[in-house]
Parts: structure tokens; C-alpha cells; sequence
């Protein structure tokens, strides 16, 4: 049985619990913790954890990023995989060394969803058509003024940037290697000690990283919540 580790308590009360576990243990192992959906941390958790000094290497998000063939990526922070069953799909598919897939209809219902948010600010949308362009090697460069930006880290957009000193990071986008009338769902992670600062991809399908995960083993965080986000 795995079990999700108490790390840190942070000053507004909440605790912050780690667990490395397939993804479906991760999901029934925080869930045991009293941690509500989505379990998993959102990227802006992510940079809260990194901020606090907490974790710097990656972790998975609750975020999902979707893609088509020949379309941009978009990302949804209601992830289809975070649910036990769910979750099984996509680790069945790495395992295979591959990504899950769904129909060409979940592309077009969260493209449909991200044109009724368009005029939201990026903080406070749910789904997000991102609108940067992946250079030769799939990488988007991500400043704090971009929407893309913005929609990923929300409120902790600048205070990650002007922590760090950084200029830019990198979301690695989804290759577009897809099948006609799929569409790519994978997860979205966060890399906290390396340029990429966020991935769409699996680490066994990037040279940069081995292939530690194959049998589904990853970390990952979850935030059990008793007061309001802290700005730091």
C-alpha cells in the first residue's frame, strides 16, 4: 500500500503531502489524506511548493495538455486521468511507451469551452488554447506577460519569475506525430530543477531524462487545503 508523506505544514496551515506511486496510488493515496479533487497539484502549486523550498526536481500536475494533429496544444485543468480507473488508461499507454488517446471529439469539446472563456483573464480560466509557437525542438518559451504564462501559474506568475531571476522558461509541447482522428491526453509536468518548466511529454520520449518511470512510479504532490492560496 503506498502512502502519501506529511513534507511540510506551510504558514497558512495547509500541508503539503508527497507520495511516488503509479499515478492511480497517487490519486486513492492523497484521496486518503482528505485532499478534494482534482488530488494532484495544479502548476501554480507546483511553484508554491518550489518557492517554499520544498521540492526542486518534477512532479506531476492535474493539468492536462490535449493535441491533434496539426493544431496547437491545449491544456485543461480538469484532467480526465484524475480518477483511479482513468488513470489505469494512462499508465497503460506508457507503459507501452506511448501517450493515451481519445477521440478527435475531446479536442473539439475543450477547443469549443476554450473560445467561451477567451474573455476571461488567463487566471481564472479552466481551459486554455496555447498560443506560443514550439520552436525546431517542441519547446515554447514562456515569458510572465504571456496569456500562456499566466493561464499555467496564475497568481504566481511573477513571483516565480522574479524569485528565480529568469527571463523565460520552457512548456515542451506535444510532438505532432499524432494519428489522424486521435487525440493525444497526456499529463502535464512540472520540472522545477531544469529549463523546461513544464512538460507535456513523458520523460522516456525526451533524451534529456532516463527512463526511471516505466513502470508508472512518479512523484507527485497534493495540498491539503484549510486556508486561501498565500501569495509570497
Amino acid at each position: 500500500m503506498f502512502e502519501a508523506k506529511l513534507v511540510r505544514e506551510l504558514e497558512d496551515g495547509r500541508e503539503i503531502y508527497e507520495v511516488d506511486a503509479p499515478l492511480n496510488r497517487q490519486v486513492s493515496a492523497l484521496r486518503n489524506k482528505g485532499i478534494k479533487e482534482p488530488y494532484l497539484v495544479t502548476p501554480e502549486e507546483s511553484v508554491l511548493i518550489k518557492l517554499n523550498g520544498i521540492h526542486s526536481a518534477f512532479s506531476r500536475t492535474s493539468y492536462a495538455p490535449a493535441k491533434v494533429k496539426g493544431k496547437p496544444t491545449i491544456v485543461t485543468a480538469n484532467s480526465p486521468y484524475m480518477s483511479e480507473a482513468m488513470a489505469v488508461v494512462a499508465m497503460d499507454a506508457h507503459r507501452k511507451k506511448k501517450y493515451p488517446s481519445l477521440s478527435s471529439a475531446f479536442y473539439c469539446a475543450l477547443k469549443d469551452m476554450a473560445k467561451d472563456q477567451k474573455t476571461l483573464a488567463p487566471e481564472d480560466r479552466t481551459v486554455h488554447i496555447m498560443e506560443g509557437k514550439p520552436n525546431s525542438e517542441g519547446l515554447i518559451a514562456l515569458t510572465p506577460k504571456m496569456d500562456d504564462t499566466k493561464f499555467l501559474l496564475k497568481k504566481l506568475t511573477k513571483p516565480y519569475f522574479r524569485r528565480l531571476e529568469l527571463n523565460q522558461i520552457f512548456f515542451e509541447d506535444l510532438l505532432d506525430d499524432i494519428p489522424e482522428g486521435k487525440t493525444i491526453v497526456n499529463y502535464l509536468r512540472f520540472h522545477g530543477i531544469y529549463n523546461i518548466s513544464l512538460s507535456a511529454r513523458n520523460v522516456f520520449f525526451s533524451a534529456r531524462f532516463m527512463d526511471f518511470c516505466e513502470h508508472g512510479f512518479s512523484c507527485s504532490f497534493g495540498i491539503l487545503e484549510k486556508k486561501a492560496l498565500k501569495i509570497l
